[in-house]
């Protein structure tokens, strides 16, 4: 599973639409295989979520995200966690770890 974190330098945006950059963690049998960085898609939210779809996310931890953003995430199936803050290397730990939830 590819899950995406919305951060910019390391650290959850505080709002989805501000974050420069996706952390993205390759999960595989609870454990993170592989890391990377890709930059963020424009600030429209179908652009972003369709973006999400491309590269294969199937889960988006980020700060808050607005009615539109949901709606666009929802339709292009990536499933979210939002309203998380803090260090993206600690969020991805506390997902999997189950202490994150919706």
């Amino acid at each position: 599973m590819l899950i995406a974190v919305a951060c910019t330098g390391g650290e959850i945006a505080g709002e989805f639409v501000h974050a420069e950059e996706y952390a993205l963690f390759d999960v595989r049998s609870g454990r993170v295989v592989s890391r990377a960085l890709a930059p963020a898609a424009d600030r429209q939210d179908r652009t972003r979520a369709r973006h999400l779809y491309d590269i294969g996310v199937e889960m988006l931890l980020c700060g808050r995200l607005d009615i539109s953003e949901k709606r666009a995430l929802f339709d292009c199936g990536v499933n979210f966690l939002g309203n998380v803050r803090g260090n993206a290397e600690n969020a991805i730990a506390r997902y999997l770890q189950g202490a994150l939830l919706d």
